[in-house]
C-alpha cells in the first residue's frame, strides 16, 4: 500500500573523483512514495477496517532502507518515538530511562554522531554534542520513519544527510481535500504520565495548505525498581524523574503557477526535567536539573522543468540548555551552567537526467557558534562547506551510483586555541541487479535482488570533544569510517492466503580509524584522543509476512534481528583490545504479530538484547544482562456521523515486568500501562 584527513590550516581546494555504485530500494517496508505493482487489500467491516500489505513495485535501490509507517507503527503496537526505533534492524538505542529520558542512536556499531537525523528531509543539527536526543519528537505526528544506511535512495539531496546512516522522520502532511480538519488526542498511562495534543488543518487556497500542531506531556516516572549490590536487593522508587514538556509545529506548503513546490516549517520545544542520575548505594536525592528549549524554522523548495530537477533550502536554528544544581557542596550553593548554539544552513542542487544516466551536484553552507555563562568557556564557531557529485547509470538489468564527498571545515575560537581547520574526500560507490523474477498469475509472483555497496564516512569533533574544560583537546583528527556490505532483497506473492513476503539479508564489515575516545589521566580528569581503530562485522535480517487466513482477518507477522562482532585493534598492550566495545549487544532481536479484525485489532511485540558491558575494558562487575521485554495492545477505530472518526487503544507494556538497563545504573521501567483516545474530524 502507498504512504503517503587530511588536515591544513590553509583552505583546501575541493577536489572531485568518481566512483561507481547503484542504488537498490530495500524494502521490508512500503516506500512512503513507491508504486506498487498490485493494489492493496482493504476490506470494509461496518465500523472497522482491514487494511492489507501490498509489495512495493520499485526494487532499484542498492541501499539498505527500512521504512515504518504511522499506520504500521498503529499495528504494532508502537506509541512512541523508542518503540518505533526498535524495530529497525542494525540500530542501536542508547536509552536512559522513563518518559522523556534521553534515547539517541547508532547503526552498526558507529557512534551516535555518524548517524544523521533528519526531520521533513533536513538534517538536525547539533555541533556541541553530536547527537540528537530522539525523546522531544511525538510519533504520533509523524507519517513514518525512514532509515538509510551508508546511502540514501535520493540522487539529489542534501550534502548534509549524505553520513554513515540516515535516520529521517518524516511528519503529517496537511490534507488538502478539505478546508478544516484535524485532531484531538488524550494518552494517560502509569507513573502519572498525561499526554494531551491537537491538529488543525486546510486547504487556505487552491494552491496553499496550512497545518498547526501543540502536543504536552509531562510525566512523574516514579517507577518502583529493584536495586542489587552483591547479596543485598533492595526495593527503590525513582525519584527526582519529573519531566514535562511542550511542542508547537507549524507548516506551510504551496505550488507555484510554474510547477515549483514550496513548504516551510516552523519547530519550537521546551522541556524541563529533573536528572536522577545514576542509582547507586548510598547516595542522596538528586539535586539536578535541566531545561532545554530547541527551535528552527526551514524553507524547502523545489522545481522540475522537462529533464531538470532544482533543489534549495534554509534553515536556522537555535537550542539553549541551563543546568542547575542546587546543592550547599558548592561555595554559592548552586552550579549554573547555561549553554546556547546557533546554526545557519543553507543547501541548494540541480540535477539533470538523460536517457540511462543521471548526473547531481549538491552544496551545503553551515555556520555554527557555541556561546555560554563560563567565562572560560571558547566562544567556538565553525564554517562548513559540503559538496557531492553523484552519477547513475540505469538499465534494466543494472542500477549503479556513484558519489564523491568534499568537506572543508574552518574552525575560530576568540577565547583560547581553535580546533584544527580539515578537509577531506570521501566516495560511495554501490550497484545493483536482479537474480531472479518469476511470474505465474497476480497471486503467484516473486523477485529476487542483489546489491553491493562501498561508503567512506567522516565527521569533525564535536564542540564538547574539543573545547569543553578539561576533556576537549583542539588537535583532534575527524573520525573515518569505511563500510562494506552486500545483501540480497526477496519480495513475493505465493499465495492468495500468503499475499506478502518481504525479506532482507545484509552482511558489512566496517573500519573505524582515527576513533574519538575519552580516557581517564586521574579519578577526576578525562581527555578525548584520537585513539583507536575498530573493526566491526555484522548482519541484518528482517522479515515481513501477511497472511489473510479468513475473509475479513489479517495476521502481519514483522521480525528484525541484528548480529555485530566489534573489536578493538588499536593497542595490543591495552586492556580493551579485542573486545567488544561499550553498550554494543551481539544479538538484537525485534518482532510484532498483529491481528485485524471486525472487533479490536490485536498486537503483540517483543525486543530482545543479548549481554553486554558498560565499559570497553570489560572490567568486573560491569556487564550488562540480556533481557526480553513483550508488550501487547489493542485499538478499534469507530465511525460517527458526519464522517468523524473515534480511535481508542490501550498498551501493556513490559508485560512480564522485566526488570533490566539499557545504560548502566539507569533502570528501565517496570510493567507499565496507556491508554489514549483520538478523534479525527
Amino acid at each position: 500500500m502507498n504512504y503517503k584527513c587530511i588536515f591544513t590550516r590553509k583552505p583546501s581546494s575541493t577536489l572531485v573523483s568518481i566512483s561507481l555504485a547503484s542504488l537498490l530500494a530495500l524494502c521490508p517496508f512500503q516506500n512512503l512514495w513507491g508504486q506498487n505493482n498490485s493494489p492493496a487489500k482493504v476490506d470494509t467491516l461496518g465500523t472497522a477496517v482491514v487494511t492489507g500489505y501490498a509489495a512495493k513495485g520499485d526494487m532499484q535501490q542498492a541501499v539498505p532502507t527500512q521504512q515504518l509507517t504511522s499506520v504500521q507503527m498503529q499495528q504494532m503496537g508502537v506509541s512512541d518515538i523508542g518503540g518505533a526505533l526498535r524495530r529497525l534492524s542494525g540500530l542501536q538505542l542508547r536509552d536512559y530511562g522513563g518518559a522523556g529520558g534521553l534515547k539517541t542512536v547508532s547503526a552498526r556499531g558507529l557512534g551516535a554522531a555518524h548517524t544523521v537525523v533528519a526531520y521533513d528531509g533536513l538534517a538536525l543539527g547539533d555541533a556541541r554534542q553530536g547527537q540528537t536526543d530522539l525523546s522531544r519528537f511525538n510519533a504520533e505526528y509523524l507519517d513514518g520513519l525512514t532509515l538509510s544506511i551508508a546511502d540514501v535512495p535520493n540522487l539529489l539531496c542534501p550534502v548534509r544527510n549524505l553520513g554513515a546512516a540516515l535516520l529521517e522522520m518524516h511528519p503529517q502532511q496537511t490534507d488538502s481535500t478539505h478546508r478544516l480538519s484535524g485532531r484531538a488526542g488524550i494518552n494517560v498511562g502509569s507513573f502519572g504520565a498525561v499526554a494531551p495534543s491537537l491538529r488543525l488543518q486546510g486547504r487556505c487556497t487552491d494552491r496553499v495548505t496550512l497545518g498547526l500542531s501543540s502536543h504536552f506531556y509531562r510525566a512523574d516516572n516514579n517507577y518502583p525498581f529493584i536495586l542489587q549490590n552483591g547479596k543485598i536487593t533492595t526495593h527503590e522508587t525513582r525519584d527526582h524523574s519529573h519531566m514535562q514538556a511542550y511542542t508547537v509545529q507549524g507548516d506551510l506548503s504551496a505550488t507555484d503557477q510554474a510547477g515549483g513546490k514550496w513548504q516551510m516549517l516552523l519547530f519550537y520545544n521546551n522541556d524541563a526535567r529533573e536528572l536522577p542520575g545514576q542509582v547507586m548505594y548510598y547516595t542522596q536525592k538528586g539535586t539536578e536539573q535541566l531545561d532545554e528549549q530547541r527551535a528552527f524554522a526551514q524553507l524547502w523548495q523545489e522545481r522540475r522543468w522537462n529533464d531538470w530537477k532544482w533543489m534549495c533550502a534554509a534553515k536556522f536554528s537555535f537550542s539553549e540548555s541551563l543546568y542547575d544544581d542546587t546543592n550547599p557542596q558548592y561555595p554559592t550553593g548552586a552550579l549554573q551552567q547555561n549553554y546556547w548554539q546557533r546554526e545557519w544552513y543553507a543547501t541548494t542542487g540541480v540535477m539533470r537526467t538523460f536517457r540511462r544516466f543521471s548526473a547531481a551536484y549538491a552544496a551545503d553552507y553551515t555556520h555554527t557558534s557555541l556561546n555560554s555563562n563560563q567565562s572560560a568557556a571558547p566562544r567556538a564557531k565553525r564554517h562548513s562547506l559540503q559538496q557531492a557529485l553523484s552519477l547513475r547509470y540505469t538499465h534494466r538489468v543494472l542500477t549503479a551510483t556513484a558519489r564523491v564527498l568534499a568537506y572543508d571545515d574552518w574552525n575560530s575560537c576568540p577565547v583560547g586555541e581553535a580546533a584544527q581547520n580539515a578537509h577531506h574526500i570521501s566516495p560511495t560507490a554501490d550497484v545493483t541487479a536482479p537474480l531472479v523474477s518469476w511470474y505465474k498469475d497476480a497471486e503467484h509472483w516473486g523477485r529476487l535482488r542483489a546489491r553491493v555497496l562501498y561508503k567512506e564516512s567522516y565527521r569533525v569533533p564535536t564542540f564538547s570533544e574539543t573545547y569543553y574544560y578539561h576533556l576537549g583537546t583542539q588537535r583532534l583528527r575527524p573520525e573515518l569510517a569505511r563500510q562494506t556490505g552486500a545483501g540480497l532483497t526477496l519480495q513475493a506473492q505465493l499465495a492468495p492466503w500468503w499475499q506478502n513476503l518481504e525479506d532482507s539479508v545484509d552482511a558489512y564489515f566496517n573500519h573505524v580509524r582515527d576513533r574519538i575516545s575519552a580516557i581517564p589521566y586521574n579519578l577526576y580528569v578525562w581527555q578525548t584522543v584520537n585513539m583507536g581503530r575498530v573493526n566491526i562485522w555484522g548482519s541484518d535480517v528482517t522479515l515481513h509476512s501477511t497472511f489473510r487466513p479468513a475473509e475479513r482477518h489479517l495476521l502481519l507477522l514483522h521480525t528484525n534481528y541484528s548480529w555485530q562482532k566489534a573489536t578493538d585493534r588499536t593497542d595490543p598492550t591495552s586492556r580493551s583490545y579485542g573486545k567488544q566495545p561499550a553498550y554494543m549487544p551481539q544479538h538484537t532481536l525485534g518482532a510484532s504479530l498483529a491481528w485485524e479484525n471486525p472487533w479490536a485489532n490485536l498486537s503483540i511485540s517483543l525486543t530482545a538484547l543479548s549481554e553486554r558491558w558498560s565499559t570497553n575494558e570489560h572490567a568486573a562487575g560491569t556487564l550488562l544482562p540480556a533481557y526480553a521485554e513483550w508488550g501487547v495492545g489493542a485499538y478499534r477505530e469507530v465511525k460517527l456521523p458526519r464522517g468523524v472518526r473515534l480511535n481508542l487503544r490501550a498498551d501493556v507494556l513490559n508485560l512480564f515486568n522485566k526488570q533490566y538497563e539499557i545504560v548502566r545504573r539507569y533502570p528501565m521501567p517496570g510493567r507499565h500501562w496507556k491508554v489514549g483516545a483520538t478523534v479525527h474530524f
